[in-house]
Order: structure tokens, then sequence, then C-alpha cells
């Protein structure tokens, strides 16, 4: 792969994880919701309350959203569209790993205990996962895509 192409890929795959994952999802998740929608569910239900919010309110909009812009970035970037997955994973974690470090200092910094806080984003509980595997699930279905179109 050229030299520019992969350039442009990983730092696309940086861009398209700020952009997305970081301000929409984070617009997203600030969306206010009411009382009365845990109220429905029962008070034994919260959990199950919070992982069809995850789901709905940030999990699948982010995946879209990751899904089509790599898509696009792949049409965009030309070249093996192999060769400009690779890249894009590669930008795509990079970018996870530094929001992350970023994250965690500043909860060291406002005086928490930052090792729980990374922890919890490695391992997030079981009803925060569709929010933590959305931005993945979408690079797997655009990879998925690109190879059906390649191969089509």
């Amino acid at each position: 792969m050229h030299f520019g192409r992969a350039f442009l890929a990983f730092f696309a795959g940086i861009w398209l994880y700020q952009a997305v994952v970081v301000n929409i999802g984070g617009i997203l998740a600030a969306i206010a919701i009411p009382r009365s929608y845990f109220d429905w569910f029962g008070p034994g239900y919260k959990t199950s309350a919070l992982a069809l919010l995850q789901l709905v309110g940030f999990g699948l909009p982010v995946a879209v959203l990751v899904a089509g812009g790599v898509l696009a970035a792949i049409r965009l970037i030309g070249g093996k569209p192999v060769s400009v997955l690779g890249f894009l994973f590669l930008g795509l974690l990079v970018s996870f790993i530094f929001t992350a470090a970023l994250a965690a200092l500043h909860v060291q910094a406002i005086g928490g205990d930052w090792a729980p806080f990374v922890l919890q984003m490695l391992v997030p509980p079981w009803w925060a996962l569709p929010a933590a595997i959305g931005p993945w699930a979408g690079f797997a279905f655009a990879a998925w895509a690109s190879r059906r179109m390649v191969t089509a």
C-alpha cells in the first residue's frame, strides 16, 4: 500500500473515533432520560433498562455511523480494502487508547483512583456492553460489507 493511502487511512480511523464515538456519542450519552422510563421497568429491572438504553441510545447509532464512515473511507482512499481496513482499525485503536489514557489522567488529576476507571473501560458491566462494543461492531460490519462488495 502506498504510504499516502496508509497515512490517510490511519488518520481517518483516528478522526472517525473522535468524531463519532467521542463527540456524537458524548451528545447521545448526555440526553436526559426521564425517571418514568426506569419506573416503567420496575425496581428489579433497572439494569435491563440501562442495557436497552445503551443499545438503542448509544450502541446502535455509533455502530451505524462508524460502519458508514469506514465504508466511505474505503471508497474515498482507494487501494486494497484489506489494507485500508487495517490502517483504519489501527487508527481507531490508537484513538481509543489515547482517549482512555486522557480520561484516566483526568480522573487522577481530580483526585480519583484511575485504576478502577480504566478497568471499567476495558471490562465494562454487562449492561454497558452495547455501548462498549458499538464502534467495534460497526467496524466489523463494514469490514464484512467491504469484503462482500469486492467478491460480488
